[in-house]
């Protein structure tokens, strides 16, 4: 009987050393690790601050790719949930965006164990003109026992972690002819138009007409431009490499009847995908082509004609650049 008591006298010591040391141990874990990446910001920045992109190189993404659903959502609250067997259920959502200089996430497991963490990337540029990414993250250990496994915890996320941003520096090292695609909203407003169509080759005969004819009506009417010039794109052939567009000049009226072949028009407010094309205007079907991809992607949906906005002019613009914003509307 003595040896029982004094048994069970050692195990309740035990126990109560171990809660003891637990309780002045640290309660919450810490990991940052960085690395340096030879591309612009602007393209480091989207690889992590959109999901969609961020689980092309995540170092648990391909533990269990079924377990995975569909990114939902674009900026702050995107979020992407898994719900597997090796991964176990949980969701990762976007908590803030400095554009070019932050992202802050949350992440939260519900099994096989519940916990939660917050991550942090951040982005500076080098000397060397390189960018350093630093990711970082902070979560709470759980008393008593989940102390005890701190210095496990941070090797193993450290591992992790140095996986995930060497993945990501190959990801966008390889990257060539970066587009940056971003939703946003287009104003609409006022306009004076014209509309025509033609052979590629006739084009920019039919612009140099188009546009003095517009200028000159506007200046006639005693309006003023309120923005940039836009071209709706109506239909494109391929096989005939035809074009039937429309061109808009921005006013701060178009209440005075227009004469001709101009016509007024008004551009509703919308949603649209946007990217800004460098370059000959014959030269933007590679943009083009990333704003098609960047839609399907994210499964977004057309809400009507593409668009171009030209920030800058041929007539005083060397064509290497030439900036023109392309729209796609969206519902």
């Amino acid at each position: 009987m003595k040896v029982l008591k004094m048994i069970l006298m050692i195990i309740v010591a035990i126990v109560i050393l171990f809660l003891v040391v637990a309780a002045f141990m640290p309660s919450s874990y810490h990991v940052e690790r960085s690395i340096d990446i030879n591309q612009p910001v602007e393209l480091v920045f989207e690889q992590v601050s959109d999901l969609y992109n961020f689980e092309q190189w995540s170092p648990w993404n391909e533990m269990e790719p079924s377990a995975y659903s569909p990114v939902e959502g674009m900026g702050v609250g995107q979020v992407s949930k898994w719900d597997g067997d090796t991964v176990g259920k949980g969701a990762l959502t976007v908590t803030g965006i400095t554009e070019y200089e932050s992202v802050t996430q949350s992440l939260k497991f519900e099994k096989p164990y519940e916990g939660a963490a917050d991550i942090t990337f951040t982005f500076v540029k080098n000397a060397d003109g390189t960018i350093k990414v630093t990711w970082s993250t902070v979560g709470e250990l759980g008393y008593p026992i989940e102390r005890f496994f701190k210095p496990m915890i941070e090797s193993e996320l450290s591992k992790s972690f140095d996986e995930g941003l060497a993945k990501l520096k190959a990801r966008s090292e390889a990257i060539k002819d970066f587009v940056k695609i971003e939703v946003t909203d287009f104003l609409g407003g006022k306009y004076y138009t014209i509309s025509d169509n033609g052979h590629i080759s006739e084009i920019e005969g039919k612009m140099n007409k188009i546009f003095p004819e517009l200028y000159e009506f506007i200046g006639r009417s005693g309006l003023k431009m309120s923005g940039l010039p836009v071209t709706i794109n109506n239909a494109w052939s391929m096989e005939l490499m035809t074009w039937d567009f429309t061109v808009c000049i921005p006013v701060n009226d178009n209440s005075v009847a227009p004469t001709g072949r101009i016509k007024a028009m008004e551009l509703p407010a919308m949603k649209v995908a946007k990217a800004v094309h460098v370059g000959p205007y014959d030269s933007s079907e590679k943009t083009y082509m990333a704003i098609e991809a960047f839609l399907k992607k994210r499964t977004l949906e057309s809400a009507g004609k593409s668009m171009e906005e030209y920030v800058n002019s041929p007539q005083d613009t060397p064509p290497n650049e030439l900036i023109t914003n392309i729209y796609y509307p969206i519902k």
